[in-house]
């Protein structure tokens, strides 16, 4: 089959980017041939799997190639709420004149497109299925007071696809806000995959030796800064953490966003050990989990967060919020949930980890993702889709 995979985000931007970049790459090595269509500078770039494109957006009133995002990121800061009725029907415009042209070039059979949103509405202009993932994001942001504007359009497109993959159950609870959108519409859950990255051997943290200053405990977040991430938790759970667990804590703060400034002055004023780093590529991600005592991830509502999964892959135990899709991804065995954002509650929870890391150690966390890979997502996928479209 010939796929075509769209996404509203750059694949190097974001999780449903990142999402995009691996689905197409394993379809690709199941045999079929795949293109990816993502805003950008009006590129194509041929990889060894897969095609991937980009198109310029040119939104009246914005600097040319602006493209937005649900709660801005490395792409853009520019959010879909700030939109004015006139830029998302050049956006949706543009979008559909992108989609079409790319279908017609590359012969699409079918198109997967990310979220149920404006470049899925665009999709269904073409004569072809449409399988959409529901990454979660539109629905959380739909369901505030100013998205709402955009429900109706999450509402069309789940009316009017083959199929919708959701990444967590949490998000398939999500769509009840949606209401009856008269059609039957196959659904399916399926979590995010992630290919797991080893961890050299013997890589741990520094045994207690009483009476000797001991290096400090090095604790990793990542993700947006943005304010439902809750850096500003992990931040002030080392400053409580510090003291009960006997060796200073050191915070490493990956990724980049409008939060920053203000995190940054936190730390100041916590007098806590961190640096931020600003985005990395994944590769160096994986390597600052690797050399980590302890992953920390006090999102709100994370539908479902590549980056807990990275850290198990990487057999780092996490300490995550039991709020939206996380306690679906965090079992007992790879780490601790803690309830709430009360940075006391949080501080607790890494004293429990960082007290006893003998009871996580990175084999048993390695083996807890150990299951989740591309190709058994992609074989899943490709079943779905041949049900929801009838192959």
């Amino acid at each position: 089959m010939r796929w075509l995979l769209i996404n509203h985000s750059p694949v190097e931007s974001s999780g449903s980017g990142l999402y995009t970049r691996l689905l197409a790459a394993n379809l690709a090595r199941r045999g079929h041939a795949v293109r990816t269509l993502t805003p950008g500078p009006g590129s194509v770039r041929r990889l060894d799997t897969h095609v991937e494109e980009t198109y310029r957006l040119r939104l009246p009133g914005l600097p040319d190639g602006e493209a937005p995002t649900f709660t801005g990121g490395a792409s853009s800061v520019l959010t879909y709420d700030r939109l004015t009725d006139t830029q998302v029907a050049a956006y949706e415009e543009q979008s559909v004149e992108a989609v079409r042209r790319a279908v017609r070039e590359h012969d699409a059979d079918v198109v997967q497109s990310q979220h149920l949103f404006l470049v899925s509405r665009a999709a269904l202009s073409v004569e072809r299925p449409v399988i959409v993932t529901s990454h979660g994001s539109e629905l959380k942001f739909v369901a505030t007071a100013v998205g709402a504007r955009f429900r109706p359009i999450a509402r069309d497109v789940r009316a009017g696809v083959a199929g919708v993959v959701y990444v967590s159950q949490f998000v398939a609870d999500l769509t009840s806000l949606l209401g009856d959108h008269g059609a039957v519409v196959p659904e399916t859950v399926l979590l995010n995959a992630y290919e797991p990255v080893d961890f050299p051997v013997g890589h741990g943290p520094q045994p207690p030796v009483e009476g000797i200053d001991q290096a400090p405990w090095r604790v990793a977040t990542g993700g947006r800064l943005v304010g439902y991430k809750r850096v500003d938790v992990a931040i002030a759970a080392a400053a409580e953490a510090g003291r009960p667990v006997g060796r200073p804590i050191e915070l490493t703060v990956v990724g980049d966003g409008p939060a920053r400034a203000d995190l940054e002055r936190r730390v100041r004023d916590l007098q806590v050990d961190a640096r931020f780093t600003g985005f990395l590529p994944q590769r160096e991600f994986a390597r600052i989990l690797r050399e980590s005592d302890l992953f920390i991830h006090p999102s709100e509502g994370e539908p479902c967060a590549l980056t807990i999964l990275e850290a198990m892959a990487s057999g780092t135990p996490t300490v995550a919020s039991a709020s939206g899709g996380t306690p679906e991804l965090l079992s007992p065995e790879a780490g601790v949930l803690v309830s709430g954002w009360d940075p006391v509650d949080w501080g607790r929870g890494l004293g429990t980890v960082l007290g006893d890391l003998a009871r996580w150690p990175r084999h048993q966390v390695h083996a807890a993702v150990r299951g989740r890979t591309w190709s058994a997502y992609a074989a899943a996928f490709d079943a779905f889709c041949a049900r929801a479209i009838g192959w």
